[in-house]
C-alpha cells in the first residue's frame, strides 16, 4: 500500500508570504506614516547629537539582492566622523575590498533614512538604538511593483572609542 503524496510544503509558504509582503506594500507611505517616521528621525538624531561618540566602532550588515562579497557582514571604525577602517568581524583584520559595499557611519545611515523619505518609497522600516539613537535596522522597498531592489541595512555593537 502506497502513502499519498503530500504536496510540497516550501512553494505553498513562499506564496503565502508573497502574498502578506505584496499587500503590505501596496502603495507609499501614507501622509500619517510619512509624519510618525520623520519624526521619530528627528528623536533619533536629537539623542545621536546628544550621546554618539565621535570616534566608534560598531558591526555592520548590508542586505541586498547582489554578490556575496557585499553582504558580508563587517566592522566599521569611525574617527572623526569619518571611517577609518573596515575589519572582517571574524579575524580583526581589515575586510577584503569589496567594489559597491556600503561602509557608511552613522551619519550616513541617518542619510539612507532621510533620502527614502524623500524619495517616496513604497515601504520603510526603522528600528532605532535606544542608547544611542542611531538608525539599527533600516529596510526599504523603493517600488513594491518591482522584484528584487529591497535593501536592509543592520547596524549594531556600537561602542565608543573616545
Amino acid at each position: 500500500m502506497s502513502r499519498p503524496r503530500r504536496a510540497p510544503l516550501l512553494p505553498a509558504v513562499l506564496a503565502l508570504a508573497s502574498a502578506v509582503f505584496a499587500g503590505a506594500c501596496d502603495g507609499s507611505l501614507s501622509p500619517s506614516q510619512l509624519r510618525a517616521t520623520r519624526s521619530e528621525l528627528n528623536v533619533a538624531r536629537r539623542r545621536w547629537a546628544a550621546q554618539g561618540p565621535a570616534s566608534y566602532r560598531y558591526r555592520f550588515q548590508y542586505l541586498c539582492f547582489c554578490p556575496a562579497s557585499l553582504v558580508t557582514p563587517v566592522e566599521i571604525e569611525v574617527r572623526d566622523g569619518l571611517v577609518a577602517a573596515v575589519v572582517d568581524p571574524a579575524t580583526g583584520r581589515p575586510a577584503p575590498a569589496a567594489p559597491g559595499r556600503p561602509t557608511p557611519t552613522v551619519e550616513d545611515l541617518f542619510a539612507v533614512v532621510e533620502t527614502a523619505l524623500d524619495g517616496g518609497v513604497d515601504w520603510l522600516d526603522v528600528q532605532y538604538d535606544l542608547v544611542f539613537g542611531y538608525p539599527a535596522v533600516i529596510r526599504v522597498d523603493p517600488d513594491a511593483r518591482a522584484v528584487d531592489e529591497e535593501r536592509s541595512y543592520f547596524a549594531g555593537g556600537l561602542r565608543r572609542l573616545d
